[in-house]
């Protein structure tokens, strides 16, 4: 029996070490997945490489080409390399799904995820410690979101994102008490809202374009929850309606805070509120609307 567990345990080792894991793992377009995924020998696909790939590791695109979608369900960085077109469609579900610990913080970068038949969400945050997706462009999802941040607890930054012609470019809809930041962005052309934060949210939209959209930012919370949204330099120009703000009763915990935004040549309201509150730094301009909407309650610069 002692050479049995013994054999067990020299068979178990050899097929662990049999696949190779890597700190850092490649595709190609000339790879295959029958690969290590390494620099030398790289993948075909990003879900093989990662496979292969250690918690905190990080997977690479090392041509322009098609990589498939991924689940990233641990510490990890997917990436395009500088220059790259590093491509995946997303079918049957989302292009990229977040499913990591509470601890694991996940980097998507220089990404191209496009919509395909069965298209949920070009990248659904489900849970994770903090999520970080840096100069993607995301399209397509019509019936979706580009990222939509569901995970309870998971601290999501989004950089230089380009989503146009989606459904929602960034949808955050969380029980718990989700923090999200949006920076330098195109969310331009979403047939229901650029940025559509429900629920239990703070989040910060800076130096971002929100135009063309259904509503550029709506803001929901329910009796239970609040919903607090600061707008910092953002162009809010040539939606439905600018900003929406709602809440089911008086608690007024639908919040919008504006600071130096433009928001201007709404087709509707620039700013309407529905049990809702939206402070103003007394540096926004609001015109051109129809109408330019409100009331807005000064907050003093400190």
């Amino acid at each position: 029996m002692r050479r049995l567990h013994i054999a067990l345990f020299v068979w178990l080792f050899a097929t662990a070490a049999a696949v190779a894991q890597n700190s850092r793992s490649a595709v190609s377009i000339n790879g295959s997945d029958l690969n290590t995924c390494t620099l030398v020998a790289p993948c075909r696909t990003f879900s093989v490489a990662l496979s292969h790939t250690n918690p905190g590791g990080e997977a690479i695109a090392l041509d322009s080409a098609g990589y498939g979608q991924f689940t990233a369900n641990q510490a990890v960085t997917v990436s395009g390399a500088p220059g790259v077109h590093a491509a995946l469609m997303g079918t049957s579900g989302n292009g990229v799904t977040v499913v990591a610990a509470p601890s694991d913080a996940v980097v998507l970068r220089n990404l191209v995820i496009l919509a395909g038949s069965g298209a949920v969400n070009g990248i659904e945050v489900a849970s994770a410690g903090s999520v970080h997706v840096i100069n993607c462009l995301i399209r397509g999802f019509s019936s979706h979101a580009a990222v939509s941040v569901d995970g309870f607890g998971a601290e999501t930054l989004i950089d230089h994102l380009v989503a146009e012609d989606n459904a929602t470019g960034v949808t955050i809809n969380t029980s718990a008490l989700v923090r999200v930041r949006i920076t330098n962005s195109e969310l331009d052309d979403n047939s229901v809202a650029g940025v559509d934060a429900q629920n239990e949210v703070r989040a910060v939209v800076s130096d971002t374009s929100l135009s063309g959209n259904g509503i550029g930012v709506r803001v929901q919370s329910t009796l239970a929850t609040t919903a607090d949204v600061t707008l910092d330099h953002c162009i809010i120009s040539g939606n439905g309606i600018g900003i929406f703000a709602s809440n089911p009763d008086i608690n007024l915990r639908a919040v919008v805070r504006l600071y130096g935004n433009v928001i201007s040549y709404n087709i509707g309201a620039g700013i309407s509120l529905s049990a809702a509150t939206a402070y103003t730094y007394g540096n926004n301009a609001l015109s051109a609307n129809n109408p330019d909407g409100g009331p807005l309650i000064p907050l003093a610069q400190q």
